[in-house]
């Protein structure tokens, strides 16, 4: 569709011309066509076509490169990267130079040629993140929750086995050392560390149990969602900075063409209006286009600059960005003041204009498109993980349960009987030291 809008555009402009209505429209056509495989070989066919019309006798003001040209560079930032798109991007700026505009001209050329390609590079980016946010959330999926909560069991339950048993096995090997330290001679004090160790043997048990107890009857809860702070206005600063950035370059441009003639005060106007472009997009349109219907209409004619090219493009961004009704209407107004600026001049700011508007709209519209669906399939991801948690959560639960008891019924009931025959073999140490080692044995 491109290729043949291209080709259409450039042959309806270059009609008067026979010389290269039928040529240069071909290039563009194969050129356009080409870019689906060759990228950079497409935009290169693309801009010596727009060369070789210059050198065949299209006028240098001619618009019929336009569509051809900032459609190759938006598909070149697309689908080629850096240094490799450098050929046509410099075959471009050759082809401009090449020329006998002015060069403010040369300068608004240059930079919607490098806009269009930055709208193309950011909109690939775009691409990426919705891209790679939704093949995380695809393999997230492939598993389901109940697979993902047994897996994590399985590893709940090793590290609780572990703990209980590095408890358990320490008390007792430490009480069979004291039973057998003990049986020679059925000293006192021997006999009195071995209850000892058994006691606290029995006090770990009971805290160790009470905490699996605690949290395994605890209600699993879903995890907190971290706090969503309040959406806050963006700043002006940058934007404040950018319009004074570009009132520099709007008055740097008329004193060196236009010194002779009044200051472009309402553009001045627009071009301040991107200070408001993301606190007030709405305000801001109407400004701009209150701006440039002064300028046409205060006598003093405008031609359309670089300055006024980038505060369009982005007021225009950062509305369809908005995509609120109101916002979107104030488009209207400002379309029309565009065209009605830059409709008397003579050396296609009009079709410039035109092409700037669709084109930081159209580049808008996608890039925030790409955006949603990027931040759709991370909120989905989250919902996911902390389904993946609470059911977790609940599992973890229940196995705690499981060794608790198992503690309960199998450990201590050991180191209670262990306890028992530790208190025979101290009541019967003198009465009947034959029973009192046979219970330091059943303790071994």
């Amino acid at each position: 569709m491109l290729a043949l809008v291209s080709a259409g555009w450039a042959a309806v402009t270059l009609a008067p011309y026979p010389a290269v209505r039928v040529l240069v429209p071909a290039v563009f056509l194969a050129g356009i066509l080409a870019m689906s495989r060759w990228p950079v070989l497409g935009a290169t066919a693309v801009c010596l076509g727009q060369g070789l019309g210059l050198a065949l006798g299209a006028p240098h003001v001619s618009a019929a490169g336009l569509v051809a040209g900032l459609g190759a560079m938006v598909l070149l930032g697309r689908r080629s990267r850096l240094p490799r798109a450098l050929l046509p991007v410099l075959t471009a700026w050759g082809v401009i130079v090449a020329t006998d505009l002015a060069p403010v001209r040369q300068v608004l050329g240059l930079a919607l040629f490098a806009a269009a390609y930055g709208v193309g590079f950011t909109v690939r980016r775009a691409a990426e993140r919705a891209t790679a946010a939704e093949a995380a959330l695809r393999e997230l999926e492939a598993v389901e929750v109940a697979a993902r909560a047994r897996a994590e069991l399985e590893d709940e339950r090793h590290r609780l086995s572990a703990r209980s048993t590095r408890l358990v096995a320490a008390a007792t090997r430490q009480m069979r050392d004291l039973a057998l330290a003990a049986r020679p001679t059925l000293d006192t004090e021997d006999l009195a560390r071995l209850r000892a160790r058994g006691e606290s043997a029995v006090d770990e048990l009971r805290s160790l149990l009470g905490v699996l107890r605690e949290d395994g009857t605890r209600a699993p809860a879903l995890p907190a969602a971290e706090p969503v702070a309040p959406r806050r206005r963006p700043p002006w600063h940058a934007d404040a900075l950018t319009t004074v950035v570009l009132w520099g370059i709007a008055l740097t441009v008329w004193l060196m063409e236009r010194a002779d003639a009044p200051p472009p005060l309402g553009a001045a106007l627009a071009i301040g209006a991107v200070t408001l472009r993301r606190r007030a997009p709405a305000a801001a349109l109407l400004i701009a286009a209150a701006g440039l219907v002064a300028q046409r209409f205060g006598g003093s004619p405008y031609q359309l600059g670089p300055a006024l090219a980038v505060a369009l493009a982005l007021l225009v961004w950062s509305t369809v960005g908005a995509r609120t009704p109101l916002r979107l209407a104030a488009l209207v107004p400002l379309a029309a003041a565009t065209l009605l600026v830059t409709e008397p001049a003579h050396d296609a700011s009009l079709e410039v204009a035109c092409a700037i508007l669709l084109g930081a709209g159209l580049g808008s519209y996608a890039w925030h498109r790409l955006e949603e669906g990027h931040e759709l399939a991370r909120a989905r991801s989250e919902t996911y993980t902390r389904q993946v948690e609470l059911a977790v959560a609940a599992a973890v639960g229940q196995e705690r349960l499981a060794v608790a008891r198992d503690l309960h019924d199998v450990a201590s009931g050991a180191i209670g009987v262990m306890m028992l025959h530790a208190s025979v073999a101290a009541v019967k140490r003198t009465a009947d030291p034959v029973a009192a080692r046979t219970a330091l044995d059943d303790v071994a």
